[in-house]
C-alpha cells in the first residue's frame, strides 16, 4: 500500500454545500465526505492505495453541488508514478 493525497478546491464565486469525493481504483472505491467549502477554500485528505494502481478522484461524485463548471471535478493519477 501507498499514502496518497488529494486536494479539493471550490474555485466557484460562492460557498458550496455538502458533498463527497470518492477515490476509485481498481482495488476499490473510498468516499469521503464534505460539510462543504467557502469561496476559495481548499481540503487535503489521504488515502491508500497498492502501489502501482491508477487511481482517479471525483469531487461531488453524487451531484449534490450545482456548479457552473462541471468538467473540473475528476483527476486521474495513473499508478507507477506513485511506486
Amino acid at each position: 500500500m501507498t499514502s496518497n493525497t488529494f486536494t479539493v478546491r471550490n474555485s466557484g464565486q460562492r460557498d458550496a454545500g455538502p458533498f463527497r469525493v470518492s477515490v476509485v481504483s481498481a482495488s476499490g472505491t473510498e468516499n469521503f465526505d464534505f460539510p462543504g467549502l467557502a469561496k476559495g477554500e481548499s481540503q487535503e485528505r489521504t488515502y491508500n492505495r497498492p502501489c502501482g494502481e491508477t487511481r482517479e478522484a471525483r469531487a461531488d461524485s453524487l451531484n449534490q453541488v450545482s456548479e457552473s463548471d462541471e468538467s473540473n471535478n475528476i483527476a486521474t493519477h495513473p499508478g507507477p508514478d506513485f511506486c
